[in-house]
């Protein structure tokens, strides 16, 4: 399994309307399903 924070957050110079706000939501959330997918 891969967990990508990429989609979501701007590639391209036209970019996404994220706040920061959200962007450190995204990040937490990937956090909590890594450590629920690999308890370790």
């Amino acid at each position: 399994m891969y967990l990508s924070p990429q989609c979501g957050f701007a590639s391209t110079e036209e970019g996404n309307i994220l706040t920061e706000e959200q962007q450190w939501k995204k990040i937490a959330l990937i956090k909590e399903i890594a450590e629920e997918v690999w308890k370790d």
